[in-house]
């Protein structure tokens, strides 16, 4: 039994870490998107 709840902790904590590692990469890409749009704005106004 103690060997089927260890699986299905990593198998978990995997989903989790892969969750986490993809909405970083999101963040990252979301932050990259707003300033080249802020460049585009800035360029726009001067």
């Amino acid at each position: 039994m103690k060997l089927i709840e260890d699986k299905w902790q990593r198998t978990l904590n995997e989903k989790v870490k892969n969750m986490e590692t993809r909405i970083i990469a999101l963040e990252e890409t979301k932050e990259k998107d707003i300033i080249s749009l802020l460049k585009v704005v800035a360029r726009k106004k001067i």
